[in-house]
């Protein structure tokens, strides 16, 4: 039940979050979208955010999130949820041509022995499209990067790929609106990581492979 309350405040506080975003690039003319046809007759279209340029904000548990939360784009979180684990990020969204095509929102969090992560993506003229996955990203990510020999206050440079979704069991599509609307399907998510600053930023590529059918 405490996992359920604190999720539900999550994507009340990411779609205000979100919707802030969303403002200034209202009323911008729709980008064509870039996509192909899978072969069971759904539509692959892949997403790219750039760490750390594309970080709008941040906001959660610095012990949960210790390398991915860039100072500059950190806000306090509701003292509601000052003693829970959770993180909720904002970016822009690009196609695969590197424009700017929306605003995707990521919040995680963690509680009743369980974990998961939510994803939403907002590109305007075309809808959005909401996603899902189980297991503690932030423990996945900081395991690999220390395990790379990533220390606190240090930075560091190489290459890292770090897969957090990779097919339907683990990236489910939860819902949609307008094109969007009716579909399911996954979405692959991986970090390809190049380097940490010495305040903890991340430096790389989130990639989001989605495949979406529409509904019949």
């Amino acid at each position: 039940m405490k996992f359920l309350l604190i999720l539900g405040f999550l994507l009340g506080f990411g779609g205000i979050l979100t919707a802030a975003g969303l403002a200034p690039i209202a009323g911008h003319e729709r980008v064509a979208s870039r996509s192909s046809v899978a072969n069971n007759g759904g539509r692959l279209e892949t997403f790219i955010i750039r760490l750390p340029a594309d970080r709008i904000a941040a906001t959660g548990s610095v012990s949960e999130w210790a390398f991915a939360v860039d100072p500059l784009t950190r806000i306090e979180p509701p003292a509601e949820l000052a003693n829970s684990p959770f993180v909720v990020e904002q970016f822009k969204l690009r196609n695969v041509a590197g424009d700017v095509i929306g605003i995707a929102m990521r919040h995680w969090t963690s509680a009743d022995d369980a974990s998961a992560s939510g994803w939403s993506a907002s590109i305007p003229s075309r809808g959005t499209l909401v996603w899902g996955s189980t297991g503690n990203a932030p423990a996945i990510l900081e395991s690999v990067l220390a395990g790379a020999g990533v220390q606190s206050g240090i930075a560091w440079q190489g290459e890292l790929s770090v897969p957090l979704a990779r097919d339907e069991n683990e990236g489910q599509v939860l819902a949609g609106t307008e094109e969007f609307a009716g579909g399911t399907g996954f979405v692959e998510e991986v970090w390809d990581i190049s380097g940490v600053g010495r305040t903890g930023e991340l430096r790389g590529t989130i990639t989001l492979n989605t495949r979406v059918s529409r509904a019949q």
